[in-house]
C-alpha cells in the first residue's frame, strides 16, 4: 500500500441509489453483496466495453482498507491497461481511473436492472461468454483434454 494511498473511492452523487440497486442485485437469499463487489463489476463492465466517463459530483463510496489485495490487484491492471507508458500508474491513479471505468459501466448497466430476473441471467450469460472465451486451463484440466 502507498504510504499517501487514496482513503476513498468515489461514484457520482446521483448514481448512489443505482450502484445500491446493483448491490441488491448481486446479492443472494444467503450472503449480501458489498458495495466494492458493485463498483468492481461496474468498473470491470466499463473496462469491458472501453467507455469510461469523468466523475461529476462526487460522493465517498468506499474506503480503500476495505479492499483486499486482488480487489487492488483488478484496478492495478485496468490503470495499467488503460495507461500504457513506460512508467506504470500510481495506485492511486489507478483508483482514478477504475472509478470512470465504474461511472461509465454503471450507466450501461442501469437499463438491465430495471429487471432484477433479467440482469442476473444476463449476467451469467456473460460469465459464462467470457469463460469460454478465455484462453485459461481450468486447474484440474489435463493436457490431453480428458478429466475436464
Amino acid at each position: 500500500m502507498e504510504s499517501n494511498e487514496a482513503t476513498n473511492l468515489y461514484v457520482e452523487t446521483d448514481k448512489k441509489a443505482l450502484f445500491g440497486i446493483l448491490v441488491q442485485a448481486l446479492s443472494t437469499e444467503k450472503s449480501r453483496a458489498e458495495n466494492k463487489e458493485a463498483f468492481l463489476l461496474a468498473a470491470s463492465y466499463g473496462f469491458r466495453m472501453s467507455t469510461s466517463k469523468p466523475l461529476g459530483r462526487k460522493d465517498s463510496y468506499i474506503k480503500t482498507s476495505g479492499l483486499s489485495a486482488a480487489d487492488r490487484g483488478l484496478m492495478a491492471a485496468i490503470g495499467l491497461a488503460s495507461q500504457p507508458s513506460s512508467s506504470p500508474p500510481s495506485m492511486n491513479e489507478c483508483y482514478a481511473i477504475a472509478e470512470t471505468y465504474a461511472n461509465a459501466g454503471i450507466d450501461m448497466l442501469e437499463e438491465k436492472l430495471a429487471d432484477m430476473d433479467v440482469f442476473r441471467f444476463w449476467l451469467n450469460a456473460q460469465v459464462f461468454t467470457a469463460a469460454s472465451e478465455s484462453e485459461v486451463q481450468w486447474p484440474f484440466a489435463r493436457q490431453d483434454g480428458q478429466g475436464e
